[in-house]
């Protein structure tokens, strides 16, 4: 008899992890974290990048739970609200530019390691 207990208790947490999950997914859910913006330049005869600041990246993350984990761009999506670099709002320039791409990948990357617990470092996602 103990042993049947003890799978239903097994089973109630996984069916609760899941619920869980589930709920995550249905809702969104704010993020906020910084970007490096970085350049290349020649120093020394050789091609070196150079960190110039950082952009602070705010927006609103979704988790689809139905998707394949293995697949992080199909399993979450963002929608990247603000871009400011030095507290002014360059989102429109980026988009005009074509470089907010590199900007979501990153988002999406970080926005996973949040959600799944990860500091979501940013320097090995960016």
């Amino acid at each position: 008899m103990d042993n049947v207990k003890k799978c239903n208790f097994i089973l109630h947490k996984s069916k609760e992890k899941i619920h869980t999950m589930q709920t995550i997914g249905k809702q969104q859910q704010p993020f906020q974290f910084s970007y490096p913006l970085k350049y290349k330049v020649v120093r020394d005869l050789k091609i070196v990048t150079e960190q110039v600041g950082d952009l602070v990246v705010e927006g609103q993350g979704y988790f689809n739970p139905a998707a394949s984990p293995i697949d992080v761009f199909d399993r979450y999506s963002v929608d990247i609200e603000f871009v400011k670099w030095n507290g002014t709002d360059i989102r429109p320039v980026l988009e005009v530019m074509g470089n907010l791409e590199d900007i979501e990948e990153a988002a999406i990357r970080f926005f996973a390691g949040m959600l799944e617990g990860r500091s979501g470092n940013l320097r090995q996602a960016a």
